[in-house]
């Protein structure tokens, strides 16, 4: 239903005023699909989301759909996108002063070890809040 609100009204395609309230809609469908472990739908909604223009992004809405997008690539072992998503899921949940940054971050740091990244994401400017943390 939420989806079909933000439909144009002759066509299949999406109404590009409601982006933020897509956005959010997205979010929420990505979550269920994480939470319920459904990732052939997953796979197929994620891939949605980066072509959406919004007017302005929601760091918060951004992260969540980062987030679940980083664990998705994890569960197929393509540890590279991984990083790169839960990265960008990491700076949106910093920027919004969400608590999840920090679980973020344990997540980046496991992937750029898995991908074998030469960048050690604990000592960039974003982690350098974290760095007493136990």
């Amino acid at each position: 239903e939420l989806k079909a609100n933000c439909k144009l009204a002759n066509s299949a395609g999406y109404d590009p005023t409601k982006g933020n309230l897509l956005l959010e809609t997205f979010a929420l469908e990505i979550q269920m699909c994480t939470a319920t472990k459904n990732s052939q739908r997953l796979k197929l909604i994620y891939p949605q989301t980066t072509n959406l223009n919004s007017v302005i992004n929601d760091p918060r809405v951004v992260g969540i759909i980062k987030e679940c997008g980083g664990k998705m690539f994890m569960g197929e072992k393509k540890w590279t996108k991984a990083l790169d998503e839960l990265n960008e899921s990491f700076k949106n949940y910093q920027e919004s002063g969400n608590i999840r940054a920090k679980t973020i971050l344990k997540y980046v740091i496991l992937a750029s070890m898995l991908s074998g990244s030469e960048i050690n994401y604990a000592d960039t400017r974003e982690a350098k809040v974290y760095k007493d943390d136990p």
